[in-house]
């Protein structure tokens, strides 16, 4: 059987790919032939690195990441070399689409109906996709996705918002399933085990770390002798800026003595890797996955003073509860997936 998964796989960060190639391997490892379908071209990708600056202070900006986001270009486009990607479905048993916010209508790229099985196929399944921040009103200007959503075999939303988008927009009951980074023990990936940095540091793997948190982040490493270390993304405060490849992510997180993170599998992979962290977002994804592991005490404040910081970032977590949650939802996820893909089958 020949499946097609419809995700942005080729995103310029890490949790995007990483939830592509996750259930890449998820599908090859129960035997199934997977690609990518194509959702834009060359030149569209290469925009997510280089958007044009409006303002001054984005031009500045811009000049200073620029070496930065060239090597991050090559370093992104060298791991598409991990996906077989293809633009037609003519040949395919069937079409996933998920994981990652590809619901999220606030979003002009996810506006496409690609993402919501409007595509010339056989079948469609949903896979643990997100609607983010999106809310049930924002959908009104889009009527196509109520008619693209009713055609859908449904193996399960993300979280808890995009399953009351989905129950209000076509009426249907949909679990909530782990994203495909978690639907394999981490040992069960191909990601290398090689410690790349010999002095001891701490991760930052954030898009935008408020100005107290920066201090603070800063003020820990320098009384603990850490580097900063911000991986993927660029951050001119930290010591070092790392282009990793991002089947180096989770090692680059293994070997570290903490981790600062806002974002979703920046989480995911700091606990997979059980590490002392602390984890600071607004979002609805976030304050969902946490919840449902059971980890809400690695919420870091944004009025959290250093003393809070450092006794919840020095904190050594029991992630013994934590496994027994995610072998439990692995399981269940993994079996409303596959027999999804059965379904099709027929």
């Amino acid at each position: 059987m020949k499946i097609g998964i419809v995700t942005p796989y080729d995103s310029a960060n890490c949790g995007a790919y990483l939830q592509a190639y996750a259930n890449k391997c998820f599908l090859e490892k129960n035997n199934y032939n997977v690609c990518f379908i194509q959702w834009r071209n060359e030149k569209q990708r290469k925009k997510e690195y280089f958007s044009k600056p409006k303002t001054i202070k984005e031009l500045i900006r811009c000049i200073q990441r620029y070496p930065f986001l060239c090597a991050r270009y090559k370093r992104m486009t060298q791991a598409l070399k991990e996906f077989y990607i293809q633009k037609n479905t003519g040949d395919l048993d069937c079409t996933v689409v998920g994981s990652d916010e590809i619901w999220n209508i606030k979003v002009s790229q996810f506006q496409n109906p690609i993402f919501y099985g409007g595509v010339e196929q056989k079948s469609c399944i949903a896979y643990a996709p997100s609607a983010g921040q999106a809310a049930l009103k924002d959908y009104n200007d889009f009527p196509w996705v109520r008619e693209c959503l009713e055609k859908m075999t449904y193996a399960g939303v993300r979280d808890e918002n995009t399953k009351n988008i989905v129950g209000k927009l076509v009426a249907k009951q949909v679990e909530i399933v782990c994203d495909p980074t978690m639907l394999l023990p981490i040992n069960e990936f191909d990601f290398p085990h090689e410690r790349k940095i010999k002095d001891k540091y701490m991760i930052v793997y954030s898009y935008s770390v408020p100005k107290e948190h920066q201090a603070y982040l800063k003020r820990y490493a320098r009384k603990n002798n850490l580097k900063l270390v911000s991986i993927c993304l660029y951050q001119s405060w930290c010591d070092l800026n790392i282009n990793c490849h991002p089947l180096e992510f989770s090692s680059y997180i293994q070997f570290s003595e903490c981790v600062y993170t806002t974002t979703f599998h920046g989480t995911i992979f700091t606990l997979l890797n059980h590490k002392n962290c602390a984890i600071y977002s607004c979002s609805k994804k976030m304050k969902d996955l946490l919840e449902w592991t059971h980890k809400e005490e690695a919420m870091l404040s944004l009025t959290a003073t250093y003393d809070e910081f450092e006794s919840l970032i020095t904190k050594q977590h029991s992630y013994e509860l934590f496994e027994t949650i995610i072998e439990k939802k692995r399981k269940e996820s993994q079996k409303i997936y596959i027999d999804a893909l059965k379904s099709c089958e027929v």
